[in-house]
């Protein structure tokens, strides 16, 4: 399948923010619902998942337990899935993109995103590539010039496919750009801020930094400008035509009735949507904000992802 058929089906989905149509189901779990969390307790994305939990135990007398399941960058988690009911008593949180470039990179890795039941998404990233405002730069073109004059510069990123950005860059336009690998995005945002480095890719969360002057986004990450920084250029204006932003997914095992899937899809963006709840403030303040998509629009968004990512590795493997 190619790539533009992808983009072209996939289209709606990339700007959809709307939440699903209504059920026509009167589906509900046959027990308890397991929400696998391939983070440790504590974190954000953690919490993200608790408070979906809590609401839905609220909002619909359901029992949903969550369960920390950390480890392999979610490979745990998705092998786990894989092997629990397909009822719909059996979900799990993710990060679509790592999983998907998990997968990708490893060999026999226990799972196949191509197969799971793709639920709703919850929230998306703002991926850009930042940097102190006070460096005088505008966008990564003023980094390629400074690089190409010279300047020794890094960048911290907290995943290897963001590693594989900074590669492409450093190999498109023929400069040195230093890889800092860090736990994660907000110690990625720490080093930035601290001019241990002196950029960071950033998933969103810089977003207060930026309004209030201090960070600048030098490119978007994404497929489309960043809402913060609109008039940041993407990549695909310095030959890097991917995108390394992610969705943040309900996933469920392979085969899940379509009653199930709808129903909990539309209990789950009730819970997202509803601006007095824990769980949407939690995005509004630590991720990019609610984003619901479901159904057809999701599994283009996926189909689009699992391209991206097999071109880009492929790329990088040149």
């Amino acid at each position: 399948m190619s790539f533009d058929f992808l983009k072209a089906a996939g289209i709606a989905a990339i700007l959809a923010f709307a939440g699903p149509a209504h059920a026509d189901t009167d589906w509900t779990p046959p027990g308890p619902i397991d929400l696998l969390i391939p983070f440790g307790a504590g974190g954000s994305s953690d919490s993200m998942a608790r408070f979906l939990a809590s609401g839905l135990n609220e909002e619909f007398g359901w029992e949903v337990r969550p369960q920390n399941l950390p480890g392999q960058s979610g490979g745990l988690m998705a092998s786990k899935l894989t092997d629990m009911p397909s009822d719909g008593t059996a979900i799990a949180l993710a990060p679509l993109g790592p999983l998907i470039y998990k997968e990708l990179v490893t060999q026999n890795p226990g799972y196949a995103v191509a197969d799971m039941t793709m639920v709703t998404t919850l929230a998306g990233t703002q991926m850009g590539l930042v940097a102190r405002a006070d460096r005088g730069w505008n966008d990564l073109g003023d980094v390629i010039a400074a690089a190409r004059a010279g300047e020794e510069l890094s960048v911290a990123v907290p995943t290897q496919k963001l590693g594989d950005a900074v590669y492409l860059i450093s190999r498109e336009h023929d400069i040195d750009l230093t890889v800092v690998m860090t736990q994660g995005g907000q110690a990625a945002m720490g080093a930035v801020i601290a001019d241990d480095t002196d950029m960071a890719w950033l998933g969103g969360h810089q977003g207060a930094n930026v309004l209030n002057g201090q960070l600048v986004n030098l490119v978007s990450g994404e497929l489309e400008p960043l809402e913060v920084s609109p008039d940041a250029p993407l990549l695909s204006a310095f030959g890097i035509p991917y995108f390394f932003g992610t969705d943040f997914v309900i996933i469920a095992p392979a085969g899940v009735p379509d009653d199930a899937r709808a129903a909990l899809a539309e209990a789950i963006a009730s819970i997202v949507n509803d601006e007095e709840g824990n769980l949407h403030k939690l995005l509004v303040k630590s991720f990019a904000g609610a984003r619901v998509i479901s159904g057809d629009e999701l599994d283009a968004r996926r189909a689009r992802a699992i391209e991206n990512d097999t071109r880009l590795l492929a790329d990088v493997d040149e």
